[in-house]
């Protein structure tokens, strides 16, 4: 619950509602990218890329993610949540599968940076659906939790 000014300065209570559905897996994606990044990075010292080129392939992922986060937003509210999900986590699987087929420091900056794009709009989605006013139908089926829990067991987690 979270107060807000009303008419003539009273606090009015709104319920914060958010639907618990997808943070299961929420929660870890983090982890999961990270340990994906240190693997890329890994393979990029196999691979023998020069210093330059790993550092460029490596931060192509953080320049797909912003691009995202400013962007994504609209690509969300064109098509909508379900179809924008399924397309940002098609963008994340086709790179990542094509990683290995396409080993060169090229095809990896795109690569990259697709894998960035796709995840930040994975997040934005999850993010902004969990947001969402739960209509009639669904309020029943919701958590009626705070944001500050969701807090503490995504630090829990990650730990």
């Amino acid at each position: 619950m979270a107060g807000r000014k009303g008419k003539g300065g009273a606090a009015k209570r709104v319920n914060a509602r958010v639907d618990w559905d997808a943070y299961p897996g929420d929660e870890r994606y983090p982890a999961r990218q990270r340990l994906f990044n240190t693997l890329i990075s890994l393979r990029v010292a196999i691979e023998d890329f020069e210093p330059t080129m790993a550092g460029l392939v490596l931060s192509r992922y953080f320049a797909g993610f912003t691009l995202a986060a400013m962007r994504g937003g609209r690509i969300i509210e064109r098509v909508g949540h379900i179809r924008a999900y399924a397309a940002f986590a098609g963008l994340v699987v086709g790179a990542t599968a094509a990683m290995p087929l396409l080993v060169g420091a090229p095809p990896w900056l795109v690569l990259r940076a697709t894998v960035g794009f796709g995840c930040a709009g994975i997040f934005l989605t999850t993010e902004s659906c969990s947001m969402r006013r739960p209509s009639g139908r669904s309020a029943g089926a919701s958590s009626r939790s705070t944001w500050s829990a969701r807090l503490l067991l995504a630090r829990w987690v990650s730990s």
